[in-house]
């Protein structure tokens, strides 16, 4: 929730001055999804204060093969803002089980990014993309035991 008098004045909360950013910040509990720019949580983790040095990121997006644009988004967004985030690149990002990332050539202390899309592996019995549209829906919240055991399965050996 914003103060009306504050969302006709300001176009944006970063165009806030330092006063009336400390009144929302005493008056309002502010809540967002993290990821909802680009689908992983990458700027609230990398906020300077918060001196990062590894990022597990485990992508489930139901189009995660498709899904370059969230690690790239990043990117991008570190570069306008001048945050330290190491350069996206490789073959094959969103169809290898793990990628790393941990060299930029204008930052030298960049966090390590350990990026999982969660993608069915050779051998393993359960396959997500066939329960999209069931318990692996983005908007499911609730899981049974198993369901959680097949799901947490795949992050393991």
């Amino acid at each position: 929730a914003v103060i009306e008098e504050i969302e006709e004045e300001y176009e944006t909360y970063e165009d806030l001055n330092e006063e009336a950013k400390g009144e929302i910040y005493r008056k309002f509990l502010s809540l967002m999804d993290a990821g909802i720019c680009f689908n992983l949580p990458f700027p609230v983790l990398c906020r300077k204060e918060r001196k990062v040095d590894i990022i597990f990121a485990f992508n489930a997006a139901a189009d995660v093969k498709d899904d370059y644009w969230s690690l790239a988004g990043m990117e991008k967004y570190a570069e306008k803002h001048q945050i330290p985030f190491p350069s996206i690149t490789g073959p094959n990002i969103n169809s290898s089980s793990i990628s790393i990332f941990d060299s930029h050539p204008n930052y030298p202390d960049v966090p390590v990014v350990i990026y999982l899309p969660i993608i069915p592996a050779q051998g393993l019995a359960f396959n997500p993309l066939k329960h999209l549209s069931g318990f692996c829906n983005t908007g499911n919240t609730c899981y049974t035991a198993s369901q959680f055991d097949s799901l947490a399965g795949m992050t393991r050996d």
